[in-house]
């Protein structure tokens, strides 16, 4: 189901939510909304500003906001750097504004936002003390006369007798929350991020506006509002089932059936998860469904040392079975008409095989009845068969295989038409090593590079109370829980040739204590194989450690560094190749970023050949199983697949 399904779903079953008495007391309600270019993104492909269209709906069309017995008055304005338009004029009834919020974004520019000018559209005092008025920025600004113009603007508005509500909203630039903190009493205001994003510039994050506008309508006296719950970044207790919320929200949908090898879970984020089965002749890998000659199933343990007749059930197929026979498990088909039965080992003729087959869920396959129903994954935008889309995702098929509408899963290719560009795309044959994901912060922006191609890739990512500012992502002492997730190695293997680079300030102040640097530890559900941490020994001594956790064996890292000077740069890097780990430390001068002291970690031998363990969540930066970090991250690269790796170190 897309992404805008979900929503539009998620509308309708709250419209059409019948209570009595559903009536709000007088109240006003005024909408600014940041329509740059940011927001005008957010949208399906057939029109812009889809996604704020239908939140606009959504409030209008709320039971208690739309009562003729309720007394609601609305304004709604948008802005962007150069130009603003009314949507809903000063003070329309919620009848009148439901029928304009649909002209939203149709003759203003997006380009950039300007906070004061939105706040600057707002004329006349609230008609109700009971009012809201409710900011929603996608960009902000880091210029100090532009922001002293948004203070200015926003004391106007309260000196009016306005309560405001300010909310950022992720996009495609980063969000800039020093405007927003001080136009918010110096507080940081909410940040609204997508728990589903798509990779691309397009913002989601408008989906969780839903629940934010139920909590302001209830707080402003309206009764039988629906009780929402605001989405959240935080760590989401696991679900019933194999399904985890916070699995979800880090960007892994999909889960092994414990019972079955050929079929598996898709997980929403409510956590439900829907049952699905792979293409003929392919196993569930733990990320796909692959060929399944070459997937480890625990369902369907088989090696040379399996007893004879093993035999294992089909989660797809209720006439069929697979046989363990020389250490590989091969599909058997019972007799037309009969089903298999796994408690005793066989086939049997049932006395309505359609009935039984439906009872248990299954198909009859190699049978007209063989349709795999409610697809929700599709091949790629450009008819791409190496790539392929599932819950707004883009994924990359498997080596040796296809993507397949007709069998919605992946599919054996003898020709492997898509191990070249698996190849050419993820290999660097250049003598020096160029990062295959590079975060400088530049300018503010989350913007991703590969130096390998020089190019921007899309890897979406998620903020929680953190501040982009002076290049740098900054993790400030008190904030709660900040951090910056990519979804980047999600479930994945990294491989060998495999680098590290973080380069940072430190301002912990307490000694003796891990701060978590990077990990891919951002669910319990996920333990961490990777982990960065830093400690104050001393009022000048700073202590680096790295754990890896390998297919070989757990390797630690450790070496303390002497600051000449605690406000200078320190740079990690660490190196995993075929047979050792090693890396360094330096200080780099503040300024100019001139090596001032290099100290090395101790190299250690592992087991040739033995890579990270894989995990189903991807990197964070500033949180892990300790202390969340204090301090700025001024870049945050990964190397891979490298030719030379080692040259890193020189």
């Amino acid at each position: 189901m897309a992404t805008m399904d979900l929503l539009r779903l998620l509308l309708v079953t709250y419209t059409f939510v019948t209570v009595s008495a559903q009536v709000c007391p007088p109240l006003s309600i005024v909408i600014v909304v940041d329509m740059s270019e940011t927001s005008k993104a957010a949208a399906t492909q057939t029109k812009n500003f889809d996604l704020l269209h239908d939140v606009l709906n959504y409030i209008f069309n709320n039971t208690a906001i739309a009562n003729p017995l309720s007394n609601v008055s609305a304004a709604v304005y948008g802005y962007s750097s150069s130009s603003n338009e009314t949507i809903v004029p000063e003070w329309s009834t919620a009848r009148v504004a439901l029928s304009r919020v649909n002209t939203a974004g149709s003759t203003i520019a997006s380009a950039g936002s300007t906070t004061s000018l939105g706040l600057s559209l707002v004329k006349s005092p609230p008609p109700n003390s009971n009012n809201r008025l409710v900011l929603i920025s996608t960009q902000g600004t880091t210029s100090a006369n532009r922001t002293a113009m948004s203070v200015t603007e926003a004391n106007r508005l309260r000196s009016m007798g306005f309560n405001l509500t300010i909310f950022g909203l992720q996009g495609a630039n980063a969000v800039n929350l020093q405007d927003l903190a001080a136009i918010n009493n110096g507080v940081i205001p909410k940040l609204i991020i997508d728990t589903n994003p798509t990779p691309g510039p397009s913002p989601k994050g408008f989906r969780g506006l839903i629940a934010e506008f139920d909590n302001i309508i209830r707080s402003l006296g309206c009764s039988n509002v629906p009780a929402t719950t605001p989405m959240s970044t935080t760590r989401a207790t696991v679900t019933t089932g194999p399904c985890s919320q916070c699995l979800y929200d880090g960007g892994f949908t999909r889960m092994p059936d414990p019972d079955y090898c050929d079929s598996f879970y898709w997980c929403s984020e409510t956590g439900t998860a829907t049952r699905s089965a792979c293409a003929d002749g392919t196993f569930f890998d733990g990320n796909i469904c692959n060929e399944m000659s070459i997937v480890k199933c625990p369902s369907a343990e088989c090696t040379m040392n399996t007893p004879v007749n093993t035999y294992y059930p089909s989660g797809r197929c209720c006439n069929v079975y697979y046989e363990c026979t020389g250490g590989k498990n091969v599909k058997r088909l019972c007799a037309n008409g009969e089903v298999y039965n796994h408690a005793k080992r066989s086939c049997e003729v049932p006395a309505d095989i359609e009935a039984v087959c439906r009872q248990i869920g299954k198909f009859e396959c190699d049978k007209k009845s063989d349709v795999i129903s409610s697809c929700i994954c599709s091949s790629d935008t450009f008819g791409n068969q190496c790539y392929f889309w599932c819950w707004g995702y883009r994924f990359q098929v498997s080596t040796g295989t296809v993507w397949s509408d007709k069998e919605c899963s992946l599919i054996h290719s003898t020709v492997d038409y898509c191990q070249a560009t698996n190849i050419t795309t993820d290999r660097d044959l250049d003598v020096t090593c160029k990062a295959a994901f590079s975060a400088s912060y530049n300018g503010q922006s989350r913007q991703v590079m590969d130096e390998r191609s020089n190019a921007p890739i899309d890897i979406s990512s998620i903020v929680q109370n953190v501040i982009l500012s002076n290049d740098a992502v900054v993790f400030a002492a008190g904030a709660t829980d900040p951090f910056l997730y990519y979804f980047y190695f999600n479930n994945n293997d990294i491989g060998l040739n495999f680098a590290i680079n973080l380069r940072f300030k430190f301002k912990g102040t307490d000694l003796n204590i891990n701060y978590d640097l990077l990990s891919n530890n951002y669910c319990k559900e996920c333990p961490a194989t990777i982990s960065f941490t830093i400690a104050a020994k001393s009022s000048t001594t700073r202590s680096l450690s790295a754990t890896l956790v390998t297919t070989g064996g757990t390797i630690f890292l450790g070496v303390d560094i002497n600051m000449s000077d605690n406000s200078n740069f320190l740079e990690v890097i660490v190196v995993f190749d075929d047979s050792t780990v090693s890396g360094l430390v330096k200080e780099l001068n503040q300024g100019t970023l001139a090596v001032i002291t290099t100290v090395r970690f101790p190299v250690i031998n592992k087991t040739s050949g033995s890579t990270i363990m894989p995990n189903k969540c991807g990197f964070v930066l500033g949180r892990g199983h300790n202390n969340n970090f204090v301090g700025d991250v001024d870049n945050f690269a990964v190397y891979r697949n490298c030719k030379t790796i080692s040259s890193l170190l020189n």
